[in-house]
């Protein structure tokens, strides 16, 4: 198998974005520890990362909801992950974000990874379904329409 049809492979794609993810994350929680332009910059990069990265992942889960597996896992992880990061912003917002010095920083970088990764599940499972349903969809209109309805 050729390189290039090795990084495509939906099964692949999910193991590395799924480890891309934890590094991610990681790097995250380090750099919530760390005072500094640096450690900001570190934060700000994992979380723009996190995007795409998510979005990989989805696309390799989204290769067994299109093969009648996982859509009822997925649908879960979206809601429970929807939840969750709901609560962890009021937490942030209210009681956990306001007044901490350099003894709560921990607490925070904790709660912050927590919503990293909900994060990460929610755009991943939210991808998973669109890309997993939605391309049955397209290929049964494709299927359904015969050589005269193309333009």
């Amino acid at each position: 198998m050729h390189a290039r049809n090795r990084f495509f492979d939906p099964i692949v794609l999910r193991k590395r974005a799924a480890v891309t993810v934890l590094v991610l994350g990681a790097a995250v929680f380090a750099g919530g520890l760390v005072d500094g332009g640096a450690a900001r910059a570190i934060v700000i990069a994992g979380w723009v990362l996190l995007v795409p990265v998510a979005v990989a992942l989805g696309y390799g889960e989204a290769f067994f909801i299109g093969h009648g597996r996982g859509a009822r896992r997925a649908t879960l992880l979206a809601v429970i992950s929807a939840l969750a990061s709901l609560a962890i912003c009021a937490m942030l917002s209210t009681g956990l974000g306001a007044g901490l010095d350099t003894g709560g920083r921990p607490i925070r970088s904790i709660v912050t990874l927590v919503l990293f990764l909900c994060a990460g599940v929610l755009l991943a499972s939210v991808s998973a379904l669109g890309f997993g349903l939605g391309t049955g969809y397209l290929a049964r209109k494709v299927a359904e329409s015969d050589a005269d309805d193309w333009p």
